[in-house]
Order: C-alpha cells, then structure tokens, then sequence
C-alpha cells in the first residue's frame, strides 16, 4: 500500500471540517456586522456606544445571546457597555483576536426579534489586505470562514476616522476587492461607511459628509455610489481635552447605525 505523506493535508476532513462550520454559522440564524478598519480607527469605540445606546434604549430591548462556546463575547459586551456607562474608552482590540457579540434586539414596534452578531478584530490584521510593493495578505483563517460560508446574512462596517480619510482611500477600495473575491454574493451585501471622530471635525464640510468622503476618498465614494451604499458620520459624544473621558454621550449617531442595521 502506498502511505500518504504526512506534508499532504486530508482534503477530505478539511472540507468536512468547514461544511461543519458553515453548518454552525447558518444555524445562528443571525445578522452578522463585519466591521473593518485600520488600528485606532474608532471601531472598539463605536462598538461600545453602539452596545450602550441599544442597551438602554426605551424603544427596544437587548439581550446577550449566550453560548457556552463564546463566553468570552458575552463578557466582552459587559466590559464595553460598562465603559460607557462610566465615561472611559476601553482597550483597543490586540492583535490575533476576534470577538464575537451575539445579541438579540426586540423592537416594541413590530415586536419581532432580531439576532445580530457584531465581529471584532484587531486593525492590524485586519490591514493584511491592503496590497503592497509585495503582495496582499490573507485575513485570519476564523475570519474568512464568514466570508466563504454560503446563505450567511452579512454586512459591512467600515470606519475611517476623518483626520485619516484621505490616507484609507486605498485601502478600502483593497478590502472590497478582497470581499468580492472572497465571497461570492458580496454584490448583495449591505455595506455602511461610517466617518469616526467627526465631533472633532471643524472643517467646511461638518454638514455634508458625502461630500467630505467625496473630496478626500473619491475612489471610495464613486464605488460606494455604485453599490448604494449608506454613508454617515459618527461621533461618541464629547469627550475631554485630553481624550480620555467620554464627559455626554451622543445617543443620535447610534441610533442611526441601528436603524441601517
């Protein structure tokens, strides 16, 4: 008999192995937001204003989804809705990472259900497709199994911080690219830009901010505009001079991610 050499992978198992996954992610029965960004973008930020305001919000109620595999999300949710309440930033996302925030919102009105699972990742992974002198790299293994997973409800948020905006202009056209390569029903998929840091943003555009992304992203906008994609700036409020305290929060801004989700 001729043996298989151990350098070989088992194609076969392998493939079982992410029918299986695909098989779990369907199962959830969840809307899943991918949010995108460099490092410092504002993602973990919006992500915990995001968790408060749903939270605390009188028009609905949120629910953490428990899962026995990923109480590490669960906690995760805790800790960033927790430093809201308290006005301080958490921690940006390290490197290697991936949290997943299962919840479920219930509208009073219509008083259906709905299950959305938030995906997190450090920046500087997720940066790993931006093309180079070299070459683009892959994105973890854990998270492009969402993307290849066929029948899975997910959408997209990136965030760009507006002192930035100009500088990610490529960058984003790299990470669409690499969607559509990567997953074959991304031309269906509902896609936000959201533009972070705009209580900051004293220039002449503070109003118009598919006009701003059209002066300092045109390659951007222009494939947005394609897609009909949603435009929107997002700030968390004031904070203090040095930063490093959210002093009121804006409750507006994600209200408006919501209604888009």
């Amino acid at each position: 008999p001729i043996s298989r050499p151990s350098n070989i992978p088992n194609t076969v198992a392998a493939q079982a192995t992410m029918l299986q996954q695909f098989r779990q992610l369907q199962d959830r029965n969840s809307t899943f937001v991918f949010m995108f960004g460099r490092q410092q973008a504002g993602k973990t930020v919006i992500l915990s204003s995001q968790a408060y305001h749903m939270g605390t919000d009188e028009h609905g109620l949120l629910e953490p989804r428990r899962r026995v595999d990923n109480l590490k999300g669960a906690a995760y949710l805790k800790q960033l809705s927790e430093s809201v309440r308290k006005g301080q930033f958490m921690n940006r996302t390290s490197v290697g990472s991936l949290y997943e925030l299962d919840l479920t919102y219930t509208p009073n009105k219509p008083e259906v259900p709905m299950n959305f699972t938030f995906l997190e990742m450090s920046g500087e992974d997720l940066t790993k497709v931006e093309l180079s002198e070299s070459s683009a790299g892959d994105l973890p293994s854990d998270i492009e199994v969402y993307l290849k997973c066929p029948n899975l409800n997910l959408i997209f948020m990136v965030v760009v911080p507006y002192e930035d905006a100009e500088e990610h202009d490529y960058l984003v056209i790299d990470f669409l690219d690499y969607l559509k390569e990567r997953k074959p029903d991304f031309d269906y998929s509902k896609l936000l830009l959201l533009v972070s840091k705009w209580d900051r943003y004293e220039g002449a555009r503070k109003d118009e901010v598919d006009l701003f992304v059209k002066e300092q992203m045109p390659r951007t906008y222009s494939r947005l505009k394609a897609r009909k994609a949603t435009l929107a700036r997002y700030s968390i409020g004031e904070v203090s001079d040095d930063n490093n305290e959210i002093l009121e929060l804006n409750m507006e801004r994600p209200n408006v991610v919501k209604r888009w989700m």
